[in-house]
């Protein structure tokens, strides 16, 4: 079984997609399926990191500007196709890209058996066999119906989350999360907005609070610098670049601050409580949708954040443990619903016809 999956990271768009894209690469790796990526050369791509984990990458040349992808979605599908007819057959395309569309999906598409898309916007119509959307959402049923086809296959819902075997195999502490003495802190692998420093700008003038502090960033940051220098001057703070072990950190924690996006399931998952800002617009459905169920306290937009709304948040979760509980006690029923490998064996069925 071969599979093609075209997803894009960079400094502007993040790490995201290809992050939860290789979550199911290295899944499908497990039950013998050959996996290619199809990528930009973009500032801040993950290229090398795929080719790392032992995937190969057609490196996609026809633009060098993201935002021209929308516009030139054929040149982007007809350098994709070319690459495909070097190959006697692909099983599956996967596509998770936002400026990707019904267009590219259906000239794409007759090249492979089967062509899923990975979405959580709902903003664009689909041209697809099947749909995932990963995200817990009031109306998740309702977002795509006049976006696809009446046959497509939906994939909704926490259930299908492209979780990191790493999250499954560690272990969760047995102790109560009421109290304060631990906080990860990660906005994603770039953070173009340097929420990072403003969240421990906010823990670090908390003078009479003695936490342990991890930071996690990815090397794609361009305030690297500007962040280890603050974190040399407070011994309470670790920063790890590029880590390969956030569960672990997650399990340790009490307290999460971090944005919405693939890192937000990961952190349910391990049952850790967290302050959110929003960094993308479509960060705001899921995460309003996720302070009102109190599994996490949402503070709003980034822009509209301020260091000090931090500082409040910080006084309250650490004056009220009972909040702090209840948040940690709602999120062990997302757990519960999460089946983290259902997508690729899904994908293992229609690929083979089972």
């Amino acid at each position: 079984m071969r599979v093609g999956i075209r997803s894009d990271a960079s400094n502007q768009i993040g790490t995201g997609h290809v992050m939860r894209c290789l979550v199911l690469a290295e899944q499908l790796r497990t039950q013998g399926v050959e996996v290619i990526f199809f990528c930009y050369h973009f500032p801040g791509n993950l290229i090398s990191y795929i080719k790392g984990k032992g995937f190969p990458v057609h490196v996609l040349s026809h633009s060098t500007m993201i935002g021209n992808l929308r516009s030139n979605w054929r040149k982007d599908a007809e350098e994709t196709i070319e690459f495909l007819r070097q190959y006697p057959c692909f099983d599956y395309i996967v596509v998770d890209h936002y400026d990707l569309d019904y267009r590219w999906e259906a000239a794409v598409k007759p090249f492979a058996d089967q062509l899923m898309v990975i979405d959580d916007l709902a903003n664009r119509r689909h041209y697809c066999d099947s749909l995932l959307d990963q995200n817990l959402l009031p109306n998740k049923e309702k977002r795509y119906q006049q976006l696809i086809q009446q046959d497509t296959v939906l994939l909704l819902g926490p259930r299908y989350l492209l979780l990191r075997e790493e999250f499954k195999m560690t272990k969760l502490h047995e102790r109560k999360r009421s109290t304060i003495a631990r906080i990860l802190v990660s906005f994603g692998g770039s953070d173009p907005t340097n929420e990072t420093y403003k969240a421990l700008r906010a823990i670090t003038q908390l003078q009479d609070q003695h936490w342990q502090v991890d930071v996690v960033t990815g090397t794609s940051n361009q305030q690297i610098k500007e962040l280890r220098h603050l974190v040399e001057l407070h011994e309470n703070i670790q920063l790890y670049e590029q880590n390969n072990h956030m569960s672990e950190l997650m399990a340790e924690a009490d307290l999460a601050i971090g944005a919405g996006g693939t890192t937000t399931w990961e952190r349910c998952f391990m049952q850790l409580p967290a302050i959110t800002l929003e960094v993308a617009d479509n960060q705001f459905e899921i995460l309003n949708h996720l302070h009102a169920k109190g599994f996490i306290y949402h503070l709003g937009k980034n822009s509209e954040v301020k260091t000090v709304d931090i500082k409040e948040a910080l006084c309250r979760l650490s004056d009220t443990p009972s909040l702090l509980q209840r948040m940690a006690d709602r999120l062990a029923h997302f757990r519960e619903n999460v089946d983290h490998r259902s997508v690729s064996r899904f994908m293992l069925k229609e690929g083979t016809n089972d």
